[in-house]
C-alpha cells in the first residue's frame, strides 16, 4: 500500500550551458496536515498553494500549464479523500470496524497487536505506560498505520507501543468510558454494578475494546514488583483518556474509579472476556461447516493461526502420531494465568487441552508453543495461591494456573482429570 505523501524538490543550475538543471530533494508534504487553495486572486494563475496546518507556511506550487494545474489539484484532493477513507486515528470504533481490514474482527488489529506484545515482552518493563516513548517513533507508527500500512510491533520498543496505544485512545471522538457511563458509575461503583455495566454496554466495540485495554492494565499491576507500576499509578496515566470532560476536581474522583476498575479486572470482565472466547469458537464451528460445504478436508499440518484465531498442533511430544492430530481433539482452550518458574510472575497464556497434554502459549495466535504439560498420572486441585487458582503437580514440577471465575476453574479441572488417564 503507498503512502500518501508528496515530495517537493528544488532546481539548481548546472555549469553554464542554458537549461541544465537537476533536482534535489527537500521533504515530503504530509497529505493529513495540508489543505490545497488557489493562488490569491492577482496571482500566477497556473499555480496553487499547499498550506501546512501545523505551522499555517505555505508552499507555492507551479505546474507547467493550467491543464496540469488542474490535473495535480485534482490527483492530490482525490489521494486526500482516499487517505482520510482508511485512517484509523481520530475515526469512531463502529466507523473504523466497518471497514475492508477491520471487517469480521472485535477490537481493532492494530491495537490487539500491540496489547498483545506488551503482553509477550512488556509487563515487567519500569514505568510501562507512565514513562515516554520516542515521540518520533510513536509518530512514525501513527502515519503508517494511517496510510493502511502493515507495522511489525515486535520490531517497536514498549514505550513506544504504549505510547501508540494511548495516542489512539486519546484520539477517539469518544471516551471508551463515555459521559453518560461515568455518571452511571459515580452514582454507584460496586463491583455488581461495574459489572453489570460494561457487560450491558451498547457498543460492542467499545465493550471489547475497553476489556482489552483494562486486562493489559491489570496484568501490569500484578508485575508491579518489577515496573513499579500500581493500579495508582496507571489510574493517574488513563484517567484523563477515559475521562474526557475533566476539570482537576472530577479528575481526583476519577482517579480511584479507574484504580478499583482496574484491580478488579477478574470480577467486572471475565464475563466479557468469555464472551469474546466464545466468538473464537463460534467462528471455528462456523470455518468448519463453511469447508464441508465446500468440499474441503481440514488440513493436518503444524500448529497454525486458522481465520478465527484458534489454535490445532499435530505433532505432540512423546512420540505421538505425527500424521497430526484434528480439531476434533481439542477438548477445550482459552486464556488463563499462569505462574513463571523463574521469575515467579503472572502472565496469561493461551491454553490448549487435549488428552494427555495442556499446551500453553504466548497468545492465541503464536504458531509455537511455550511448554507442554504431560497430564498422564498428574494430579489437578485447587490452590489458595490466587483467586480462582489451581495446581498440575506433575513428577518434575508444580505449575499454578489462575482462571477468572471459580465456575470456570472447576470446569478446567474437571476436563483436566478427564484428560490425565494413567497409561
Amino acid at each position: 500500500m503507498r503512502r500518501m505523501r508528496i515530495h517537493h524538490h528544488r532546481r539548481r543550475k548546472l555549469g553554464k550551458e542554458q537549461g541544465s538543471m537537476k533536482h534535489f530533494f527537500i521533504g515530503p508534504f504530509k497529505l493529513e496536515n495540508i489543505s490545497v487553495k488557489d493562488t490569491p486572486l492577482g496571482g500566477d494563475p497556473d499555480s496553487f498553494l499547499i498550506v501546512n496546518s501545523d505551522n499555517n507556511e505555505s508552499s507555492t506550487l507551479t505546474p507547467s500549464s493550467v491543464q496540469q494545474k488542474s490535473l495535480w489539484y485534482t490527483q492530490i484532493q482525490s489521494a486526500k479523500i482516499e487517505q482520510n477513507q482508511r485512517r484509523v486515528f481520530g475515526v469512531d470504533l463502529n466507523t473504523l470496524m466497518n471497514t475492508q481490514s477491520e471487517k469480521g474482527k472485535d477490537v481493532p488489529s492494530f491495537i490487539e497487536a500491540s496489547l498483545e506484545r506488551l503482553m509477550e515482552v512488556g509487563l515487567e518493563k519500569e514505568g510501562i505506560f507512565r514513562l515516554s516513548g520516542n515521540r518520533k517513533d510513536i509518530e512514525n507508527c501513527k502515519s503508517l498505520v494511517d496510510s493502511g500500512t502493515e507495522i511489525d510491533f515486535k520490531e517497536k520498543d514498549t514505550h513506544c507501543l504504549t505510547g501508540f496505544v494511548k495516542m489512539w485512545i486519546r484520539d477517539l471522538p469518544t471516551s471508551l468510558i463515555p459521559e453518560s457511563v461515568w455518571e452511571q458509575i459515580t452514582q454507584d461503583d460496586s463491583i455488581p454494578n461495574l459489572k453489570r455495566i460494561f457487560e450491558s454496554y451498547p457498543n460492542v466495540y467499545e465493550k471489547y475494546t475497553l476489556q482489552a485495554v483494562m486486562k493489559v492494565l491489570y496484568y501490569v499491576t500484578l508485575n508491579h514488583e518489577s515496573n513499579k507500576m500500581q493500579s495508582g499509578n496507571l489510574s493517574i496515566v488513563f484517567g484523563p483518556l477515559l475521562y474526557r470532560d475533566s476539570s482537576a476536581t472530577d479528575l481526583q474522583l476519577v482517579f480511584p474509579l479507574v484504580s478499583k476498575i482496574i484491580d478488579n479486572y477478574e470480577s467486572i470482565f471475565s464475563g466479557i472476556e468469555t464472551e469474546r472466547e466464545k466468538n473464537v469458537t463460534i467462528g471455528l464451528s462456523s470455518l468448519k461447516k463453511e469447508r464441508r460445504k465446500l468440499g474441503i478436508e481440514p488440513k493436518r499440518l503444524s500448529m497454525r493461526e486458522n481465520s478465527s484465531n484458534a489454535l490445532v498442533e499435530s505433532e505432540p511430544p512423546g512420540g505421538m502420531d505425527s500424521a497430526g492430530i484434528g480439531l476434533a481433539e481439542i477438548v477445550k482452550q482459552g486464556s488463563l494465568s499462569k505462574k513463571g518458574a523463574k521469575r515467579r510472575n503472572w502472565k496469561e497464556r493461551w491454553f490448549v487441552l487435549k488428552p494427555k497434554f495442556l499446551y500453553y502459549f504466548g497468545n492465541r495466535k503464536d504458531s509455537v508453543s511455550k511448554g507442554v504439560i504431560t497430564l498422564v498420572n498428574a494430579v489437578v486441585s485447587p490452590s489458595t495461591h490466587k483467586d480462582y487458582c489451581f495446581s498440575i503437580s506433575t513428577k518434575g514440577r508444580e505449575f499454578l494456573i489462575a482462571a477468572k471465575s471459580e465456575p470456570e476453574m472447576k470446569e478446567w479441572i474437571e476436563l483436566i482429570r478427564s484428560c490425565n488417564r494413567p497409561e
